[in-house]
């Protein structure tokens, strides 16, 4: 799993750093639970890399960045500290002398005309999970003070992960809700950033993996961001999709990543760019906003655009790109370039006050529950008596019920203006008397 919203309550902060300040705090699994550790903690993550495969100087910023996120979240940290904190930990880190005893020594032989500077994953993972340890135990005894908690526009996000009937966990997520602390930015409370993203990985999990630690980093360091989004999406998505295939091909891999994003700066406009067949639907009242249409193979502009690059759409079991791929867009697939282009579509909403929610999903959820089902759904789990962040953990056990068999993640994110049904008190069995209903 990557990096996650609330999937469960979160703790008060000092509750946080008291559970993180312990020499090994529980590692959370990919089911989204918390076990202790066998052995002592030495990496944030249970499997974020390959160890083999070293990051390069300008990837491990980002990489401490979306590691520090998700394992801050799954420890149960407050929302609005995040941030800051990360951004906090993250510049600690990047000034460390330590950070060069991380460097990979010069593979043997390596022709000196070629650049070699490279670092160890778990290293630097465990240069994070020292650091968070020693900031806490210093939080705590009221040596330094923490960063503030920062206003998140008012939103709200709930997020599930499940590997469903899959062998493995391909997917990964990332949640921002105040993207300017992140980066150290200072921002009216009224006008934040905020980041959402959700990739689906097909054929291994390194390109999902990689989008989710460095995409976010390209686009909201993107000189265009808020004023020309619709650029600083495209070309973030192409340059992920150059590096990743640069590295494709030095550790030969094949897989590929589809990619969804949906920034928001204020509350006014909202910006969808997305790459594959993930989707995101917007309910407003009693309307659903359709966003955008996914990039399967078997839809005519689609399969128009890969024949004239080369390629062919055939139908096994279901319409495939060369017979192979079930997705006509993604980062990476190396071996499918060019029928298969990391091209975003993007598109842009005016939100008009009325939103009451988002829901960000991979296919998984959207080839077992049909989008106009997700309002009464949620209605039932808030009439149930559940807990606004465990609506993407409900609304995946319905998918499961509903048959999926893939991979899933759900985000919803909440509109400050959305109100929740009530809970809704049981009703007497018709059988029984009041009294005896009552009574009982």
């Amino acid at each position: 799993m990557a990096c996650s919203g609330i999937e469960s309550k979160p703790l008060t902060f000092k509750e946080f750093l008291e559970k993180v300040s312990s020499p090994t705090p529980a590692l959370p699994t990919d089911e989204g639970t918390n076990e202790e550790p066998p052995v002592q903690l030495r990496a944030v993550r249970i499997d974020p890399y390959d160890e083999s495969v070293p990051l390069r100087p300008n990837e491990i910023a980002p990489f401490i960045t979306a590691e520090a996120m998700d394992y801050m979240h799954k420890q149960g940290c407050p929302l609005s500290y995040i941030p800051s904190i990360v951004y906090v930990l993250r510049n600690k880190i990047l000034s460390d002398d330590a950070l060069q005893k991380c460097k990979i020594d010069r593979p043997k032989g390596l022709p000196d005309k070629i650049n070699y500077d490279r670092y160890h994953v778990t290293k630097i993972q465990e240069l994070f999970a020292s650091a968070l340890r020693e900031f806490s135990v210093s939080w705590l005894a009221e040596d330094t003070q923490p960063p503030r908690p920062l206003e998140c526009s008012g939103l709200s996000v709930s997020v599930h992960s499940d590997r469903g009937k899959r062998r493995s966990m391909e997917d990964r997520h990332f949640i921002c809700l105040n993207t300017d602390a992140l980066l150290g930015k200072k921002c009216l409370d009224d006008n934040v950033g905020a980041l959402c993203c959700v990739f689906d990985g097909h054929g291994g999990f390194n390109a999902a993996e990689y989008t989710y630690h460095q995409l976010f980093d390209r686009l909201l360091t993107h000189s265009e961001i808020d004023t020309n989004t619709h650029k600083a999406m495209r070309e973030s998505f192409l340059s992920i999709d150059q590096s990743f295939q640069e590295l494709s091909e030095l550790e030969r891999w094949k897989c590929g990543s589809t990619a969804l994003v949906v920034y928001m700066r204020g509350t006014d406009k909202m910006h969808v760019g997305w790459a594959g067949d993930s989707q995101a639907f917007l309910f407003r009242r009693e309307d659903i906003v359709k966003i955008m249409t996914p990039h399967k193979p078997e839809d005519e502009s689609e399969k128009a655009r890969i024949e004239k690059a080369g390629g062919v759409v055939v139908y096994l079991g279901a319409w495939r790109v060369n017979g192979v791929l079930s997705v006509a867009r993604a980062i990476g697939d190396i071996q499918q370039k060019p029928s298969i282009t990391a091209e975003p579509d993007i598109n842009t909403i005016d939100l008009n006050g009325e939103e009451d929610y988002l829901v960000m999903a991979c296919d998984g959820l959207w080839d077992a529950i049909d989008p106009d089902k997700i309002p009464t759904l949620i209605d039932e789990h808030f009439k149930n008596g559940g807990l606004q962040e465990a609506t993407a953990e409900f609304l995946v056990k319905k998918a499961l019920k509903h048959g999926s068999m893939d991979n899933i993640t759900i985000i919803v994110l909440f509109f400050p203006t959305y109100k929740p049904p009530k809970k809704q008190l049981s009703q007497p069995n018709k059988e029984m008397s009041l009294a005896d209903y009552f009574n009982k």
